[in-house]
């Protein structure tokens, strides 16, 4: 067996540090994208606008 030396990391903890800075920079991603949807596309229900500048379900 290898024995690692104090200042390096296990393989499996640097894998996941790799793996947490992808999620990282892809969150805002995931955010931006549903929001630049018009909100007919964002909401899962009818949406009605009304003459009166409001809206409602």
């Amino acid at each position: 067996m290898n024995k690692l030396d104090k200042t390096q990391k296990p393989k499996h903890a640097r894998m996941l540090e790799a793996l947490h800075a992808v999620n990282n920079r892809a969150l805002p991603d995931q955010i931006r994208r549903p929001l630049a949807l018009p909100i007919e596309k964002r909401t899962h229900f009818p949406r009605i606008r009304r003459q009166a500048g409001g809206s409602h379900l």
